[in-house]
């Protein structure tokens, strides 16, 4: 794996658990807002992986991150 590929993965596990640890936060909090915070962190993580981090001249490199990502789990 290349360097690219190694800080995709990081970015969506990170992601991942960002907005699930924000939707753990949501049941019965009063502050709301801070759940929406964190997820939206965590989405923004996962799309910077898929969208912005790979190059225009591999095409292949978003689903190795998504199946580096499915293999985890």
């Amino acid at each position: 794996m290349t360097k690219r590929e190694k800080a995709g993965v990081v970015l969506v596990i990170t992601g991942f658990l960002l907005v699930m640890l924000g939707c753990c936060l949501v049941a019965d909090n009063p502050y709301w807002w801070m759940s929406v915070v964190i997820s939206g962190t965590g989405c923004a993580l996962i799309a910077l992986a898929v969208f912005v981090l790979p190059s225009m001249y591999e095409p292949l490199t978003i689903l190795r991150i998504l199946f580096v990502l499915a293999a985890g789990l």
